[in-house]
This record gives C-alpha cells, sequence and structure tokens, in this order.
C-alpha cells in the first residue's frame, strides 16, 4: 500500500497550512479565549475554496477527496482547535448529510451556497438530559400538513448562530412512538422558527 500523499493532497496541504499560518494563527488566542467566531477567517477560507472541498464542483465544492479534506481540517487545527471543529461541523455534520442524502433540489439550494462559503451548516444533537448520547434523545418531530412541527430542546446547536442551514437530529414521532434517525433540514430564517 502506498501511503504518500498524491501532488494534489501535498499541495492543499500547503495551501491551508501557509493560510492558517498566516490568518488563524494570529487569531486563535483570541478566539479561544473569547469564545469569538471568526467570520471574517470562514469568510477568506471560502474565497480559497476550502468551504467545499470534498463537495462536487456542480455544487459549488472542489470534489476533493476524503484524504484531502483531512489534511485541511488538520492544518486548521495545528493553529487553531476551535476554528477546526467549527469547520469540520460545516463540512461533515452540517454539508454533508445533504450532500450524501439529500433531493437534487436540496443540493441546489442548500448544499452548494454552503459549499462556497455563502453560509455555515449547523447540526443540533446535544439535549440537556442526553448530552450527546443520540439514543437518548427526546426531540419530536411530526408532520402537520406540510409542515414538520418540531418539539424538544437542544442546548449544544453547532454555530446555530452564524449559519442559514440547519439539521435537527434524532427525532420521534409521538404518536406512534417509532423511533428512527431523522434529520429535519430548515433554514433558520424561516418564521416559525424560533431559536434561544
Amino acid at each position: 500500500m502506498d501511503f504518500e500523499l498524491t501532488p494534489e493532497q501535498q499541495f492543499i496541504r500547503q495551501t491551508v497550512r501557509e493560510f492558517a499560518e498566516k490568518e488563524i494563527a494570529p487569531k486563535a488566542r483570541y478566539v479561544d479565549e473569547h469564545s469569538a467566531f471568526p467570520s471574517e477567517t470562514f469568510a477568506k477560507m471560502a474565497q480559497l475554496g476550502l468551504m467545499g472541498l470534498p463537495f462536487p464542483e456542480e455544487y459549488g465544492g472542489a470534489g476533493a477527496d476524503s484524504v484531502s479534506t483531512a489534511i485541511a481540517i488538520e492544518e486548521v487545527a495545528r493553529c487553531c482547535g476551535s476554528t477546526a471543529l467549527a469547520y469540520a461541523a460545516h463540512i461533515g455534520l452540517g454539508s454533508a448529510p445533504i450532500a450524501m442524502f439529500g433531493t437534487e433540489e436540496q443540493k441546489r439550494r442548500f448544499l452548494a451556497p454552503a459549499a462556497r462559503g455563502e453560509y455555515l451548516a449547523a447540526f443540533g444533537l446535544t439535549e440537556p438530559h442526553a448530552g450527546s448520547d443520540a439514543g437518548a434523545t427526546r426531540t419530536t418531530a411530526r408532520l402537520v400538513g406540510d409542515e414538520w412541527v418540531i418539539n424538544g430542546q437542544k442546548n449544544v446547536d453547532h454555530q446555530r448562530a452564524y449559519c442559514r442551514s440547519y439539521h435537527r437530529y434524532r427525532c420521534y414521532r409521538p404518536r406512534t412512538r417509532q423511533e428512527g434517525h431523522l434529520v429535519i433540514h430548515h433554514s433558520v430564517r424561516n418564521t416559525g422558527t424560533e431559536l434561544r
């Protein structure tokens, strides 16, 4: 087996390393100590094409492989763990479910702008009584007419304050108590969406 990086992977590593050392490292301490979100950094990452690195070009991504994506996250993490976590959550938790399971319309409506870095995608799993134990969550979802009504409490919704695209995970239908891994995707700017 050959474990050498391809020329493209080496290029990504070098590009992200240089960017991270110049743009992320100088702000890392402030970001961590003040719980600040580095919006300007993410805007620059979008300009580099990093926000959609693993997604197909037709949806605004770069079409890079998973090793390249891992390398990019590692290089960001070398300079700031907080920024790397938000970056990884945007790609893996917020955008990847749409890329893997979304309809064509959902990919164009939600994945493409996320991949271009027009907004961050977010993910809600953690509940006060369950932590990150997906099997113990109590959030419910029921279809009322054409709309899903979601009831529950999430206490850590990754990058919710900076997103436009949002997933709630692990709901069950209360009438049948049918449990399942249901991902509800919605825009946080919809009227009727209350996030506290």
